[in-house]
């Protein structure tokens, strides 16, 4: 096996140590502290907890097998319990929301991947940079997300209410917040993302690149805004496929037609695709927030 062998058959020798050498003070300590005995390290003593801590090992994979059958037995009961009979309706009406949602991400991961395909294509430098910038902008994306995602929970419960009105209010008042801060963050890794950028890497096309797009992402983080918010809010309300037509039309016509378009034909490059990301989330946004402010999402509530 070679090098690599002897690197895992060492790693696992070391492993093995640690833990009986864990069992063995482990032992050392039951007898001096637990069962209140004399600690004795003589030969004998070293011998005999050492051999306590080798039995331990050795019935210790035994014990966990009889114990993982016990908690599959109570398990089972707890099932038959349970879920005699079996919710049939409340996994179906799970699934109208799960599906959709899982369907949209699905298709918004593929996207990415095609996307991906097309910067690489550019240069690997393009590539080194889309990784940059995705990585930074990650923290932008996690305030508007955060309060979304906790208005989105408030706006269900008053939905699960029929309380729509106050559903409706609390839902543009998250709204609101998730885009003022999030403009905030943006405007200040736009004015930060040269600096930035230099503390990470000292190549100058990912540098400018990078700030560029930084620019780009400010106006994009206002779409991204109006689109975590209304396919949150609308899947809280029951209006779930709604949000997946929109969003799977736009990601492969707009997201990644007008990136291939812009990024590669055009010779924009990353910029071009970034731009069509921008216009993808901005343009999901107006539609779906369009769908938001129509109230037609009223009554389609599964409980």
């Amino acid at each position: 096996m070679g090098v690599e062998g002897a690197a895992w058959a060492t790693a696992g020798s070391r492993l093995a140590s640690a833990v009986i050498l864990a069992c063995f003070m482990t032992s050392v300590w039951r007898t001096s502290v637990k069962e209140k005995k004399t600690l004795n390290l003589t030969p004998r003593g070293i011998v005999f907890h050492t051999l306590r801590a080798s039995y331990f090992v050795i019935s210790l994979p035994f014990k966990v097998v009889f114990r993982s059958a016990s908690a599959a037995r109570s398990m089972l009961s707890s099932y038959r319990r349970y879920f005699s009979p079996f919710p049939w309706q409340e996994i179906k009406t799970l699934s109208h929301i799960g599906i959709p949602a899982m369907s949209e991400e699905m298709s918004y991961s593929l996207s990415q991947i095609v996307i991906t395909y097309f910067i690489n294509q550019i240069s690997t430098e393009a590539l080194t940079t889309k990784v940059y910038c995705t990585t930074t902008i990650t923290f932008v994306i996690l305030f508007s997300t955060s309060i979304v995602q906790g208005g989105d929970i408030l706006v269900g419960h008053y939905i699960g209410q029929l309380r729509y009105r106050a559903a409706y209010i609390l839902g543009n008042y998250v709204y609101r917040m998730g885009t003022i801060l999030t403009l905030i963050v943006a405007a200040i890794l736009a004015a930060c993302g040269h600096t930035l950028l230099s503390l990470l890497t000292d190549n100058a096309y990912i540098i400018t690149t990078g700030t560029w797009i930084f620019l780009i992402d400010f106006f994009l983080s206002y779409g991204r805004v109006k689109n975590i918010f209304a396919c949150g809010t609308l899947r809280a309300t029951g209006d779930a496929i709604y949000p997946v037509c929109v969003g799977v039309i736009c990601q492969w016509s707009v997201a990644v037609g007008v990136a291939w378009l812009l990024g590669i034909p055009c010779g924009f490059g990353l910029l071009g695709i970034w731009f069509a990301f921008c216009l993808d989330e901005n343009l999901r946004g107006i539609i779906l927030m369009r769908r938001w402010h129509s109230l037609k999402w009223r009554g389609k509530a599964f409980v």
